[in-house]
């Protein structure tokens, strides 16, 4: 499932900005 990877992608993108 690729949902995991996009959740923690987008905490990343969330956490990094």
């Amino acid at each position: 499932m690729k949902v995991q990877i996009v959740h923690l992608y987008v905490l990343s993108s969330l956490k990094s900005a």
